[in-house]
């Protein structure tokens, strides 16, 4: 009898031990997760207010302004003057990669895709043997979890039958990158 109530006592002071600890730990972890959620004025401001109300800090901080922090783009050197408007980031011009470029009944069909670039926008080149060009510009397609130009171009627009090259241009605040060349064959 006395061994089972050892045995129960020990069981039980285990049990509060480890009630104890997860207790510990659970509030130890609301505070430090409150405290990160709060810009470091807040937080160092309210443990001012706590020390000061409890009479235990010696030293109070002279101010709760942070410094500003000033950030420069990776390709600034510590000499270069840098603004504001560096440290935005800047829309980027990236190499469409074309998916389709064929004749479809009375239309040339031409999709591009691009893995990152949402902004400006895209040219469609049409060109055979330097003589002959046609020009289309479209804006840029949001997609799941891609970005598309699409073209669709009335063959009757194209002067001639045969082979034409096509290419398109990314264009993003007058950088431009283009995509390699495809080779389309038209026919009336």
């Amino acid at each position: 009898m006395k061994i089972q109530k050892r045995r129960k006592n020990l069981l039980l002071t285990i049990a509060g031990i480890g009630l104890l600890a997860v207790s510990g730990i659970s509030a130890y972890a609301i505070t430090s997760h409150n405290d990160a959620d709060k810009p470091p004025s807040e937080v160092t401001t309210e443990l001012q207010t706590k020390d000061e109300a409890t009479g235990t800090k010696e030293n109070p901080a002279p101010t709760t302004e942070l410094p500003q922090k000033i950030q420069t783009p990776p390709e600034a050197t510590p000499g270069d003057a840098t603004s504001d408007s560096d440290t935005v980031s800047r829309p980027s011009v990236e190499t469409p990669l074309i998916e389709r470029a064929s004749q479809s009944g009375d239309s040339l069909k031409v999709v591009a895709s691009l893995q990152k670039a949402s902004s400006g926008s895209c040219q469609l080149n049409i060109q055979r043997h330097d003589t002959a060009s046609i020009t289309r510009t479209t804006s840029i397609v949001t997609g799941p979890s891609y970005y598309t130009c699409s073209f669709a171009v009335p063959v009757s627009d194209i002067p001639a039958d045969g082979d034409w090259n096509v290419t398109i241009l990314h264009n993003v605040d007058n950088n431009v990158a283009s995509s390699d060349t495809k080779l389309v064959t038209i026919s009336k």
